[in-house]
């Protein structure tokens, strides 16, 4: 402690006389509380000490717990991107009509699609989903087995499907 209160001193954050005074301070203190006391003191300091350090191994745990849970939630949001890429409708977008379809909110939206791209929507024989980044564009048209698997993976994907 003597090294401490020398480093102070030479840095110039405290004056010789406030280093004789702490270890003035020190001293009466240690004979004042006597053995006991100081080692009741210490006791007290490391149980504190060891509160501190098991809340933030607590702390740690619960943020490598929510790292986790996102990474797991990203990954499954990975399956679907792949999901959705494995069951796209190649050439049915883009295109020159518009069809047009209600997203949950209530908004009327549109996709631009091809002739083919439009019958096999408007049959049931595909559907559109949000493409998740999947595709380019925000929507896209994959065909039925994927939308099966979407609407019970997540339904809310699932914009636009004519079921039979």
């Amino acid at each position: 402690m003597a090294d401490m209160r020398d480093a102070l001193r030479k840095a110039g954050l405290v004056s010789e006389k406030q280093a004789r005074q702490s270890k003035h301070q020190k001293r009466l203190h240690r004979k004042e509380v006597g053995d006991d006391g100081l080692a009741e003191e210490k006791r007290r300091k490391d149980e504190e000490f060891r509160t501190e350090q098991d809340a933030k191994r607590a702390k740690d745990r619960a943020l490598e717990e929510k790292k986790a849970e996102e990474a797991r939630e990203v990954s499954g949001k990975v399956d679907l991107v792949g999901l959705i890429r494995s069951g796209l409708v190649s050439g049915a977008t883009p295109g020159p009509k518009q069809y047009f379809f209600t997203l949950p909110g209530g908004r009327i939206t549109y996709l631009e699609v091809n002739d083919g791209g439009g019958r096999r929507i408007a049959s049931g024989s595909a559907a559109i989903v949000r493409s998740e980044g999947a595709v380019r564009g925000e929507y896209c048209v994959v065909d039925v087995r994927t939308a099966e698997l979407l609407s019970k993976e997540a339904p809310e994907l699932v914009l636009e499907w004519s079921r039979g």
